[in-house]
């Protein structure tokens, strides 16, 4: 008897699936209500840090950098000069003042920091994008005795300070040309001329009584090779400087190079000096033509 009743269940049980197939019904798809179960949650990116520079705390060896607290922030990473991370705790507390102090820096060099949220509820939440901030260390001023603040070729000599390794970090900041051979290849007691030079590989040169008038300001973009310790540029024109120049030696405060028989030595100032900036005319605006620049 048992038996029989096995076999009425099995035929049972065939009929309504047979059925069900010719009703159209797929029994594999999910019920209703489990069609999203499976698919990724959509993590909410924390916001970007507003990195800004606490102005009186920039010194030549440091600087402190701040920026609102992101309240599900569980940390900080940043990175300095896009090579080295680390992480800035919370012990699982939203973090109430958001500072980031770097020290043991380089003095006049340029830094870039980038920090980036790190949730702390990490399955609602994503890390945030990264923000970046340049900053340049202050300039140490007992490295530069009766340093001119008007504009002006310097009178005395410097110490050159340490040589240092050739790259972009080292050599950004602003320069003065205070030497060159041969000595009439700029006519002229009052020649001053400054270049500045960027993280992005950008820089400015500033002329003063070279075979024009007033002050030029000439811009564009520069390439520093290290390994052939080579720099070049283009203004912003398109035309490219007259020479690459070879980079013979960069100490802390000078840089000396040449071109063929000629050499150039500049000098790491603080910046350049305000009334040459003001005076500075854009080498459009008075139409001289890139050629007309020393580089």
């Amino acid at each position: 008897m048992y038996l029989q009743l096995f076999r009425l269940l099995l035929l049972g049980a065939f009929l309504l699936a047979s059925e069900g197939c010719r009703n159209g019904d797929d029994l594999t798809q999910p019920t209703p209500g489990e069609e999203d179960s499976s698919d990724p949650i959509q993590l909410i990116p924390l916001a970007a840090p507003v990195l800004y520079l606490v102005e009186e705390s920039l010194t030549p060896d440091g600087f402190t950098l701040r920026w609102e607290p992101e309240p599900h922030a569980a940390g900080y990473n940043y990175l300095i000069n896009r090579q080295q991370e680390s992480m800035l705790p919370s012990d699982g507390i939203p973090i109430q003042e958001s500072v980031l102090k770097l020290s043991g820096l380089k003095a006049a060099t340029s830094y870039r920091v980038s920090v980036c949220a790190e949730p702390h509820n990490t399955i609602l939440y994503a890390r945030s994008p990264w923000s970046e901030i340049e900053v340049q260390t202050a300039v140490d001023s007992s490295l530069y005795p009766d340093w001119p603040d008007e504009p002006g070729r310097p009178e005395v000599p410097i110490e050159p300070g340490e040589e240092v390794d050739l790259c972009v970090e080292n050599l950004c900041g602003a320069w003065q040309l205070y030497n060159w051979s041969p000595s009439d290849r700029f006519p002229g007691s009052n020649t001053d001329i400054y270049m500045c030079f960027t993280m992005e590989g950008t820089f400015e040169l500033y002329q003063k009584n070279v075979n024009v008038t007033g002050v030029v300001l000439y811009c564009g973009d520069y390439t520093l090779d290290p390994a052939t310790r080579t720099i070049r540029g283009t203004y912003e024109d398109g035309v490219p400087w007259a020479n690459s120049y070879w980079i013979e030696t960069l100490y802390e405060l000078m840089i000396r190079w040449q071109a063929g028989e000629e050499f150039s030595e500049y000098l790491r100032i603080p910046e350049v000096p305000q009334q040459i900036r003001e005076l500075a005319q854009p080498a459009a605006d008075t139409r001289s033509c890139s050629s007309g620049g020393v580089l």
